[in-house]
């Protein structure tokens, strides 16, 4: 799972009347914008790796047949 809500981000149902309350929590709470915006950082290096190494392999598979 890429989000956890409230460690990384929200869940949200796509209404108005569900985001609006959560963008006004990051629109006044920097700590939390920083908290989030770092952990999506880590999740994509951790996408990125988990995706080259998958790569490494199919590619390994190809010179190995």
């Amino acid at each position: 799972d890429l989000i956890s809500d409230g460690q990384n981000g929200f869940f949200v149902e796509w209404l108005a009347e569900d985001i609006a309350p959560k963008v006004k929590i990051l629109l006044e709470n920097q700590k939390l914008r920083d908290k989030f915006s770092t952990a999506g950082i880590e999740i994509v290096k951790k996408f990125e790796k988990k995706s080259s190494v998958q790569n490494y392999a199919k590619n390994l598979q190809k010179l190995i047949i």
